[in-house]
């Protein structure tokens, strides 16, 4: 296997781990943190695996994490 499958398949179980994490810790903040983690680790691959793509595919990218790491920090932190 060459460093790019490896990379990949360990940043797909570190994000698969972090899930399971979050899902058997539910209601505490530890899966909070998890499910945190898991969220920005998916950006992370998608970042991986794309790495040359267009600026307008790129710009989508940084919209989305943003969004979406917002999101989840307003849920963790005022609920």
């Amino acid at each position: 296997m060459n460093r790019f499958r490896l990379r990949l398949i360990y940043n797909l179980f570190i994000i698969l781990i972090a899930l399971l994490i979050g899902f058997f810790y539910f209601p505490s903040a530890q899966s909070q943190f998890a499910f945190l983690v898991s969220g920005i680790g998916f950006f992370l691959t998608l970042g991986f695996i794309i790495p040359k793509s267009k600026r307008n595919l790129r710009m989508g990218f940084m919209i989305a994490f943003f969004l979406t790491f917002s999101m989840v920090f307003a849920i963790s932190y005022f609920k």
